[in-house]
């Protein structure tokens, strides 16, 4: 299990119009299953999301 810890990302996931924004958090990568584990700020609540590591761009933002 890779993890990216303490940082702020922008999520970009194909199929989906907007980005996600992960704000002081982290990704968890399940290489092995396939997917990755973030918890975004969706309609002013943090909200688990899954998505498929090949169809997921992840950018660090300053």
């Amino acid at each position: 299990m890779d993890t990216m810890l303490g940082g702020d990302y922008e999520v970009h996931v194909q199929g989906f119009e907007k980005p996600f924004h992960v704000n002081n958090g982290k990704i968890t990568s399940q290489p092995d299953k396939g997917y990755y584990i973030f918890y975004p700020t969706i309609n002013g609540k943090r909200k688990l999301v899954q998505s498929p590591i090949n169809l997921t761009t992840i950018i660090e933002k300053d």
